[in-house]
């Protein structure tokens, strides 16, 4: 057999079935970022209005459930100087919640 240039059928099926499994492993991993963008919006969203009510509340502290924002449940738990503000929200089936804390000012 006289050795020539270039690849056999069997070499170029080989390569290009190798190929497409990357090409499908990269596109497994595109769902994965979206869901892991969207949680890490959802958390600077309410580590934006835990800070908002926060700066509110130090002001004038009014403990309680405040109105929602969007989809995010506000509370404040105020003990003598120190305001506590609890944003809550349901992200994928599960309960999140962030908090933010901080002193009346005096």
């Amino acid at each position: 057999m006289r050795n020539k240039g270039g690849f056999s059928l069997i070499e170029s099926m080989v390569s290009v079935f190798i190929s497409s499994l990357f090409v499908l492993g990269a596109a497994s991993a595109l769902p994965v970022a979206a869901v892991g963008e969207k949680k890490m919006e959802h958390r600077l969203e309410a580590r934006q209005v835990a800070q908002q009510v926060l700066q509110s509340q130090l002001v004038e502290p009014r403990p309680g459930v405040q109105p929602a924002v969007d989809k995010y449940r506000v509370t404040v738990s105020v003990r003598q100087t120190d305001v506590v503000v609890q944003v809550s929200w349901q992200e994928f089936g599960t309960n999140q919640t962030i908090l933010a804390e901080g002193r009346v000012l005096q």
